[in-house]
């Protein structure tokens, strides 16, 4: 047995793999350690024969240890055919693994049609390079602008200027949005933000709000009917006029309360 694992170790050792690194990967992924010498090849040939070299590789296993241990063949093959619908080549998944190996254990439905989508976005024409640099330009980082993407992919369909440009003016020039926020204000955490009109909702839903002195989260704001919208104003100012109420009762009582304590102390007349 020792001898076998010691072979083992020593052909992931000339792959890449450095033997001061056996203990975490061994540990992360130890369904390794039943694997024959045979099965171990073939799992290691999966990510070479796609012209990832040693080094990446290695690296790759370390980062993440259940891309070769985690799964079955047949699994990684799922995984790596969906892929290659989208025109990736050998060598472009090699590297795409390489740099992210999550990707293998990533659902294909709720994780992997998004990114792909967006990877396929910024492999469009100019225009959606300009997009992803005006990102960049209002202070989002580039992990963000994948995240951003991952969880809304039609924003880079939008008109850059008619669209995408509006919307960010009006949040900082009427809706007094800091031009430092702004990134994320609307587009990290509510990039569906940039789905609505802003002359049909966006700026009619504002003024309501700016009228009835209310601040409302975007995704409140927005992500509802109209109903839902009059509903929701209706309820926070009677929540609003319910505090202002208390606090202005509060305020009388305690005004009384220092007006007795300041009064002249009454004559004592049981005296004389």
């Amino acid at each position: 047995m020792d001898d076998e694992l010691e072979e083992l170790v020593q052909y992931l050792e000339v792959n890449g793999v450095r033997r001061d690194w056996m203990e975490y990967v061994m540990c992360r992924a130890p369904s390794l350690l039943c694997c024959s010498m045979e099965e171990l090849k073939s799992r290691v040939g999966f990510y070479l024969v796609m012209g990832m070299n040693v080094k990446d590789f290695g690296t790759m296993v370390y980062d993440y240890p259940w891309a070769l241990g985690g799964f079955t063949i047949e699994e990684m093959n799922q995984q790596v055919n969906y892929l290659k619908e989208f025109g990736l080549s050998n060598e472009e998944l090699g590297r795409l693994l390489a740099f992210k190996p999550h990707l293998m254990g990533s659902s294909i439905e709720n994780r992997l049609k998004p990114l792909v989508k967006f990877l396929y976005y910024l492999d469009q024409p100019e225009s959606n390079f300009i997009k992803v640099r005006f990102f960049r330009d209002i202070g989002i980082q580039d992990n963000a602008i994948g995240d951003m993407l991952v969880k809304f992919p039609p924003l880079l369909t939008y008109d850059l200027k008619r669209k995408i440009q509006r919307v960010v003016i009006f949040l900082i020039t009427r809706a007094g949005i800091n031009e430092k926020d702004v990134a994320k204000v609307d587009v990290i955490e509510f990039p569906r933000f940039f789905s609505y009109s802003l002359e049909g909702r966006i700026m009619p839903r504002h003024k309501v709000l700016v009228e009835n002195r209310l601040n409302m989260k975007l995704r409140n704001m927005l992500a509802c009917t109209d109903g839902e919208f009059e509903q929701n104003v209706r309820d926070a100012v009677e929540r609003r006029w319910q505090f202002e109420s208390r606090v202005s009762n509060e305020t009388a009582l305690n005004l009384d309360a220092d007006a007795w304590s300041d009064a002249p102390e009454s004559p004592d007349l049981s005296s004389g």
